[in-house]
């Protein structure tokens, strides 16, 4: 532990001793509250943390180097308290490529729910085993070609933590075109389960469409979602509403959303202090069961915002409220 502090306050000393840094990051409090229906986790009915978030990017000349730092502590469970280096990666450009090395998060796939495509980060349950967004920086190299067209070719090579001593591998071509509709793609391979992935998000009008297909060449099991998020705007004076509606499908029985529906509904306000309700429902095909959500996300004054949500399931009902201050 000692080391690690040491070594942390060595990198902040580097980068705040730069010059032309940039940086940016959060301090947060965090209430959640359980409602089992079941008469488990009794000591864990309600969660008080508080987070912190810290991004540092420095450029010179064809370089980033780029580092962000983590620190969660819960004043009912420390088993979820942690300090952690979870990005820390150096990226060198050239003229039509370039190179990456390090610790970092990738974002692929874009559906609402659930991100099929997502699978180079493991998710950060201890932080947050809802929230998609929350993952964990993996080890590794990649190499970006672009081509002319803009399209581009990427091999990415990292430490697979499951198994000791193994690399996962993959290969991507991913674009844009803007021909008939506004549309991005990739195509992925992996030798991770052996498995092909291919995502693609196509804006037409005031509808955006979404495909996420993932498969296993070893055991022949699929998954797909498609999505599809209609906005009308300015709806009532300046508001507007987006209408969600997102439909999983998977022939694997050990996985969640193997024949799921989600409807939903993002309304956004428009004003000054950047206020914005969602709304969501998942009915499983399956066991007939639903789970429903809503959210709402508002600034409070100057950096400081909220975010309130209410979840329910089977499993249990969950209320959250969190207040965040960004600097």
């Amino acid at each position: 532990m000692i080391k690690k502090i040491i070594f942390v306050i060595f990198l902040l000393f580097s980068f705040l001793y730069s010059s032309d840094i940039e940086y940016k990051g959060d301090i947060s409090y965090e209430y959640k509250k359980y409602d089992y229906k079941h008469n488990i986790h009794l000591d864990d009915k309600t969660q008080h943390s508080t987070e912190v978030n810290l991004e540092l990017k420095k450029y010179f000349e064809n370089k980033e180097v780029f580092l962000k730092l983590e620190a969660l502590r819960d004043s009912e469970n420390k088993n979820r308290d942690y300090n952690k280096i979870n990005e820390f990666y150096f990226k060198q450009e050239f003229d039509n490529f370039d190179i990456k090395i390090g610790k970092d998060i990738k974002y692929w796939g874009s559906l609402e729910v659930h991100n099929l495509s997502d699978i180079y980060n493991n998710k950060n349950i201890i932080n947050n085993e809802f929230d998609k967004d929350k993952k964990l920086g993996t080890n590794g190299f990649t190499f970006t070609y672009f081509m002319k067209n803009d399209d581009s070719f990427s091999v990415v090579l990292s430490e697979d933590e499951s198994e000791v001593n193994t690399l996962d591998v993959f290969v991507s071509y991913s674009g844009s075109r803007d021909d008939i509709a506004s549309r991005d793609f990739s195509y992925i391979l992996t030798n991770k389960n052996d498995q092909f992935i291919t995502y693609h998000t196509l804006i037409q009008g005031d509808n955006i469409y979404k495909i996420e297909y993932k498969y296993s060449i070893k055991n022949k099991k699929y998954q797909s979602g498609l999505g599809l998020e209609h906005t009308i705007y300015s709806l009532i004076d300046k508001k507007d509403l987006g209408i969600i509606f997102e439909y999983y499908n998977s022939n694997n029985k050990t996985l969640l959303f193997q024949d799921d529906i989600f409807l939903g509904s993002r309304f956004n306000f428009n004003d000054s202090m950047d206020s914005e309700l969602l709304a969501g429902i998942i009915y499983d095909n399956n066991d007939k069961s639903q789970s429903q959500s809503v959210q709402y996300k508002r600034r409070l004054f100057g950096n400081v915002k909220t975010k309130i949500s209410y979840n329910k399931s089977k499993s249990a009902n969950i209320f959250l409220a969190k207040l965040f201050y960004n600097f």
